[in-house]
């Protein structure tokens, strides 16, 4: 199994929390409802300029993993709500009693191991 996880900074032109909450909830929704995603905001919650979405996707292969996370990023850019600012992801493999990690795109540095379940 290859669990695949992405976040995604925007940048948002809200001038309340209020105004953020609609962009978060137009991404998110559209997202999940076009992609097999489990998506929310994850960070910069008090920031009313700034959202941090992240995502998962759950394949049986690490290319179309791969494929998954690359769509959901360029979807929501392509929405036009709000502007991409940076973007990271990263795959990670369970099965056969061991997990493998790969970084896709970005630097996980404050990324927690999983924690693998026997």
């Amino acid at each position: 199994m290859v669990v695949g996880m992405g976040i995604v900074a925007l940048s948002i032109d809200a001038r309340s929390l209020k105004g953020k909450r609609s962009v978060v909830r137009q991404v998110t929704g559209r997202t999940s409802h076009r992609f097999n995603v489990g998506i929310a905001e994850v960070g910069a919650m008090d920031a009313h300029a700034r959202a941090d979405i992240g995502f998962t996707v759950v394949s049986n292969e690490r290319a179309h993993a791969d494929r998954m996370i690359a769509s959901v990023f360029e979807y929501i850019e392509g929405l036009g709500v709000a502007t991409v600012i940076e973007r990271r992801s990263e795959l990670v493999h369970f099965g056969g009693g061991s997990t493998e990690r790969a970084d896709l795109v970005g630097d996980w540095a404050d990324f927690e191991e999983p924690e693998v379940l026997p």
